[in-house]
């Protein structure tokens, strides 16, 4: 049986994480760095090779 990653364990409590306020905290953070643009558009889409050119590219482009 798989293990629901929705319930979490702290201070020897277990609580339902997506009706935590943080939850909703960290969604609205995400939401608002989103909104302003601070994410690649193709985060979710690029495959791990393409993510491994555009982090190697762009460390060449600092150095």
């Amino acid at each position: 049986m798989k293990a629901d990653s929705r319930w979490m364990q702290e201070n020897g409590e277990m609580f339902h994480a997506p009706i935590d306020p943080r939850t909703k905290e960290y969604l609205n953070t995400m939401n608002q760095w989103h909104s302003e643009g601070l994410f690649e558009k193709k985060l979710l889409s690029r495959q791990e090779k393409d993510w491994q050119t555009l982090i190697f590219n762009k460390c060449l482009r600092e150095i």
